[in-house]
């Protein structure tokens, strides 16, 4: 089915980002289309939002 995707194991995305300080682009990109699900729970949107502004702020980079 075109367009159809899951949501990413937020932990696992959360840790590695934390631990490397790398983000691959998939990945990345995977977090902001996952920030515009409406299934998304509080916790697991706040994670992800902790995520792109530690990109913005150069905590973690985003890698290719």
């Amino acid at each position: 089915m075109k367009g159809h995707w899951q949501l990413p194991d937020t932990a696992d995305l959360y840790t590695t980002a934390s631990v490397t300080g790398e983000l691959s682009q998939t990945d990345f990109r995977t977090v902001q289309l996952t920030l515009r699900s409406p299934s998304l729970q509080d916790e697991e949107r706040r994670c992800m939002q902790r995520l792109v502004y530690a990109v913005r702020r150069g905590h973690v980079r985003v890698v290719s």
